[in-house]
């Protein structure tokens, strides 16, 4: 269920906007069929308005499912590559003579 979140935030925006813009069109040619000129200018908004907000939507929900592959990504391919893991190598401990002067790195014996 958890797995390839990423991709599926990236199909899932991909759907949010075509829903959205869809459903955008049809209120707004709904509006703008009206014998009224104030619809006419609501429905011509709302197509415009209703598409520009699920693309700008789509690109945020997309980038974020793309920032969670590449993490994912990189937590894949440093998980075996030797790297130190500074948090469970290395002591960081505060000078007891100033507390304001940077942190110490000691190493583990």
């Amino acid at each position: 269920m958890y797995t390839t979140i990423g991709k599926k935030i990236k199909g899932l925006s991909k759907g949010i906007f075509f829903v959205g813009a869809l459903v955008s069109v049809v209120i707004g040619f709904v509006l703008a069929l009206s014998d009224e000129e104030l619809y006419v200018i609501i429905g011509l908004l709302v197509v415009l308005l209703g598409c520009l907000f699920a693309w700008l939507f789509s690109l945020f929900a997309y980038g974020f499912g793309e920032l969670i592959e590449k993490v994912s990504l990189i937590e894949r391919n440093t998980r075996n590559s030797g790297m130190l893991n500074p948090m469970t190598e290395t002591n960081f401990d505060q000078t007891e003579d100033d507390p304001c002067l940077p942190l110490v790195f000691e190493e583990k014996q």
